[in-house]
């Protein structure tokens, strides 16, 4: 028989409620926010979909359950994992991308400083009976006024890591190679000088001992 309850008397306060069982899907919301920390986010996913599954239970009354503020804190974490995964796939995506097109940046003004080399050597020959320099600082003012372009080539800080120069004469064959630049990283492509002053970017692996 059920337990009769007196209503309460004029001016007395209601009786207090029974405190509400926590949602099992919001406390499992929590918890699967939590371990995205100790996962990597692999948690992540779950979390978000159990804690919209325990808002939509809480707000229709099921089982008479709370658990909105773990509810709410599973998905604030878990959304903020799968973000994050999302940001690292999307850097993983296009980095590649950017390398290249920074690559061939990179070749394309190697390529246009090697020109002005060898258009200098050739001016210099023109002055020196078909020699060309023993070293390219003898280019600097008269044949190549911006010495920047030379620095460039020659820093190993920079992008080409440094530059070979083999000299020679205008006698040479057209193809021999009058200076290189010395790759600073791994399969990194030379940009190549020949006697006639033509640029090429080498279409293959750099030899594992670089001449002329």
């Amino acid at each position: 028989m059920d337990s009769y309850t007196p209503p309460p008397f004029p001016g007395q306060p209601p009786p207090p409620r029974a405190p509400q069982p926590a949602s099992g899907v919001a406390t499992a919301s929590l918890v699967l926010g939590i371990l995205c920390f100790v996962s990597c986010g692999l948690t992540a996913i779950p979390a978000v979909i159990c804690g919209h599954l325990a808002l939509s239970q809480i707000r229709k009354g099921v089982d008479a359950a709370s658990g909105n503020g773990m509810a709410i804190a599973g998905l604030v974490v878990g959304y903020f994992f799968v973000l994050l995964m999302g940001v690292a796939i999307a850097a993983g995506l296009f980095m590649p991308a950017f390398a290249m097109v920074a690559q061939r940046s990179q070749d394309t003004k190697a390529a246009s400083d090697l020109r002005q080399v060898g258009v200098a050597c050739l001016a210099y020959a023109s002055d020196h009976g078909g020699k060309f320099p023993t070293t390219l600082e003898e280019l600097v003012p008269k044949y190549l006024g911006n010495e920047k372009v030379l620095s460039d080539l020659t820093n190993p800080a920079g992008r080409a890591g440094g530059l070979e120069y083999f000299g020679g004469s205008t006698s040479d064959p057209w193809d021999k190679i009058l200076a290189a630049t010395t790759p600073s990283r791994p399969r990194q492509r030379r940009i190549i000088l020949h006697v006639d002053s033509s640029v090429m970017v080498e279409k293959r692996d750099p030899p594992a001992s670089s001449g002329p």
